[in-house]
């Protein structure tokens, strides 16, 4: 799914982490083949784990409890690893990668009307990016506040609420690539299995971006040391806009699998690991570009 900061990266970097937790991408194409070669840059997909969900589905109707959003504070150490392949309208197919380290900090407070509160930070984030320079960017800190429903264990973000309008949209636009939701599944009480659906909308880079995601949960059977928790997300994406006064259309569909590893009493998130591949195609009247991106992503929980 990059700047950690208020800018872009430089225009050969393409990123992207496909969850429902974080959906980051940045990516370039260019619009002629001519002269000086226009960008296309889309820049961060950020999750909206707030948006309407289209279908819910439950199985394995059982007491399970794995409420990880107990109060208290807690430190993570996150790290995310990206490579990326163009495959088609470069001259010379190139591979990037970059490596995005911070400290997340959780903390949940008792619920107020039916609502728990959970805040997020994001300290100490550094991306360095490896192409045909390497280039390191260092983000200030950040802090996220979330609403959760413990009885549909839906997490919502005010800001979320509010759909980007197309005519808005801005090349100058940029986002850091955290949103705060990394390190909060949705976690459906009472049952091992579960579906989610949603679709969100997001302006970036002069694009309009349209997610269809599907979010498949499983719970592990129980041991001694924990749980765990598989969600396995699918995404269809959909997008247009223009830069340099020509049309731009963006597709792609990504798959990302990611485990939470879950102690035991109390229930609580002590790890993640996930892993994700994104294809991306970048079409405008004299160019076409397409990307393969793999992605690597963990966070341990500290002392």
């Amino acid at each position: 799914m990059n700047t950690l900061s208020r800018n872009l990266p430089p225009p050969t970097q393409f990123c992207c982490r496909l969850t429902t937790a974080a959906f980051l991408f940045t990516a370039t194409t260019t619009a002629s083949c001519t002269g000086r070669q226009p960008r296309v840059e889309a820049a961060i997909i950020s999750d909206s784990t707030s948006a309407k969900l289209q279908s819910d589905s439950v199985s394995n109707v059982v007491p399970v409890d794995i409420n990880i959003y107990r109060p208290g504070v807690h430190h993570y150490d996150y790290r995310l690893n990206a490579i990326v392949q163009s495959t088609a309208g470069d001259s010379t197919p190139r591979v990037d990668s970059s490596e995005t380290i911070a400290v997340l900090t959780t903390s949940f407070q008792m619920p107020v009307r039916g609502a728990l509160e959970a805040r997020i930070q994001v300290d100490s984030a550094t991306t360095i990016i490896r192409a045909h320079v390497t280039t390191t960017y260092v983000s200030p800190s950040q802090s996220f506040v979330f609403k959760i429903t413990p009885t549909t264990g839906q997490v919502l973000q005010e800001s979320d609420l509010v759909r980007p309008d197309p005519s808005s949209c801005s090349e100058r636009a940029t986002e850091s690539p955290f949103h705060g939701t990394e390190l909060l599944p949705r976690i459906q009480p009472g049952v091992k299995a579960w579906t989610d659906s949603s679709g969100v909308r997001e302006c970036r880079g002069s694009i309009l971006l349209v997610f269809s995601r599907t979010m498949h949960y499983k719970l592990g059977e129980p041991s001694s040391t924990g749980q765990q928790l598989v969600r396995v997300t699918d995404a269809l994406v959909t997008g247009s806009g223009a830069q340099w006064n020509q049309p731009v259309r963006v597709s792609g569909k990504g798959t990302s699998v990611d485990t939470f590893f879950i102690s035991q009493s109390p229930p609580q998130l002590q790890r993640l690991s996930g892993t994700s591949l994104l294809e991306m195609a970048f079409q405008s009247q004299l160019r076409s570009q397409r990307f393969i991106q793999a992605t690597m992503v963990s966070a341990m929980i500290r002392p």
